[in-house]
């Protein structure tokens, strides 16, 4: 989590300062006390968050002499002493505030005033996981081909996808005989997005003319290593569109399930 991670200085200090091309954030203690009046107003929901827990959604009840007061959430685990109070109004990227806890009290946590105010800035790239049997079918490009022939020399690359956005997408590819995997900096596509937005809800099939191929690693599932892939777009408008619409519907059911 890059929130946990920021190191606040001069700079965050006096205003907004930029995290490679997706994060901004500040320490300015005037920036992040207007930001707790507007979503204590406004009674937005919030997420604790650290690495390997995500409480339920919980409120803001009180805000006094530099102290955060929160809903203690039932799962708890008491073991956290810098975590991350994450959040999202409808049209904004998300959010998060960085707070130390102070204390538990009765049925309320609170936590010490931020001092790391983060927004993803770039849209585009916000990632959502998806649901099992979604897959994606992958042509993979050969030189020697000509333009006319093109579909039919080439061969198809068949992979399951772990998370999606309108940059790219992680993907795990299946093996197949004969069928090898291309590496790094590999043009490919058309890609084909057999996309789910929940486990009954099936997203008609999407084409992706142009993509390319930026990472190939290995990461382990359960007790074995499988392959995954990293894949950037490269979007028409009305790809883009498209998968903008898919991205929309599969984060509000995210949102209704309670699952991220």
């Amino acid at each position: 989590m890059i929130g946990l991670e920021i190191n606040r200085n001069a700079l965050s200090d006096k205003g907004w300062a930029f995290y490679g091309e997706e994060l901004k954030y500040t320490s300015n203690r005037e920036l992040i006390s207007e930001e707790l009046k507007r979503i204590y107003k406004q009674r937005v929901w919030l997420e604790i968050r650290h690495p390997g827990y995500k409480s339920a959604n919980t409120l803001i009840l009180s805000l006094n002499k530099g102290e955060i007061e929160l809903e203690l959430p039932p799962d708890w685990p008491g073991k956290q002493e810098t975590v991350l109070l994450q959040y999202r109004i409808p049209g904004e990227p998300w959010h998060s505030l960085r707070v130390r806890v102070n204390r538990v009290a009765g049925g309320s946590i609170f936590f010490s005033f931020p001092d790391l105010f983060t927004i993803t800035e770039k849209r585009q790239y916000f990632r959502v996981e998806v649901p099992t049997g979604s897959e994606a079918k992958i042509m993979l490009k050969k030189r020697s081909a000509s333009k006319t022939t093109r579909r039919r020399r080439s061969k198809f690359l068949t992979a399951t996808i772990r998370d999606i956005s309108a940059g790219g997408m992680a993907v795990h590819p299946i093996p197949m005989p004969g069928v090898i995997m291309p590496g790094a900096h590999t043009m490919v596509g058309p890609v084909e997005l057999h996309l789910k937005v929940d486990a009954k809800k099936a997203w008609p099939v999407m084409e992706i003319e142009k993509a390319e191929v930026i990472r190939v690693a290995e990461t382990i599932s359960g007790d074995r290593t499988v392959p995954v892939m990293g894949i950037k777009f490269h979007l028409r408008r009305k790809e883009e569109e498209n998968l903008f619409n898919y991205i929309r519907h599969r984060e509000l059911a995210i949102m209704k399930s309670g699952v991220e």
